[in-house]
């Protein structure tokens, strides 16, 4: 996230998060370091896929990606943050550039796209469509392929509490901010011993720069 100015800012609740992240990994042993989410035994890096992790935190295009874990799973809220309901939500979107040569064929090829064309396309991006018409034909064709009787109501009443500033917003010099995001990730996930704090403070440097960089 960004201040105002366009300094880089990460909220109290992100620290939060990152220390109770972390804790469950080295501390409590609930959640899988690097080494094991990369094994074998959790699918190689698709851990939930594997039968072996409980619970996983994931958007709905995830159903693209289930195909040994079974039919005995479902879909379940977000838990809340000190009395607050946040749902990260994705959206994947189409631009007509206001520089096109060809601005009624663009749009009528992006009119098709969220209309005729759409379902077929859901079906690659695993997405729900924002259209409400569309919705129910999704879900019918998600209850073909799993049957169990997941509860997707889920992904629709999760629409009413998404993350704001949305996580997909513009972030100044983007890809060397995305690196320094990893690299801070990986640390979690893959050094015991850290003092998560100080390294929180030393990323808040390092996008102090990065994002001077931009500028």
């Amino acid at each position: 996230m960004t201040n105002a100015d366009g300094t880089p800012n990460i909220p109290a609740e992100w620290q939060d998060a990152f220390n109770w992240y972390y804790d469950g990994v080295w501390n409590d042993s609930f959640i899988p370091n690097a080494e094991y989410e990369g094994s074998d035994i959790l699918a190689a890096g698709n851990p939930f896929d594997s039968g072996n992790v409980a619970m996983a935190h994931t958007h709905l295009w995830y159903t693209c990606c289930l195909t040994g874990v079974g039919e005995d799973w479902d879909l379940a809220v977000v838990p809340e943050y000190n009395g607050t309901q946040t749902a990260a939500l994705h959206a994947d979107v189409f631009r007509i550039l206001n520089t096109t040569e060809h601005p009624n064929e663009a749009f009528e090829v992006l009119a098709y796209l969220v209309t005729d064309g759409a379902p077929a396309l859901l079906d690659v991006y695993g997405a729900m469509p924002a259209l409400d018409s569309l919705q129910d034909g999704f879900f019918a064709a998600q209850d073909v392929k799993y049957p169990q009787g997941v509860n997707w109501d889920v992904a629709r009443a999760s629409l009413a509490y998404p993350d704001i500033p949305s996580h997909e917003q513009d972030m100044p010099n983007f890809l060397k901010a995305q690196d320094r995001w990893g690299a801070f990730w990986s640390n979690l996930t893959s050094t015991p011993g850290l003092d998560v704090n100080a390294e929180i403070n030393t990323l808040l440097s390092d996008l102090t720069g990065i994002y001077a960089e931009d500028n």
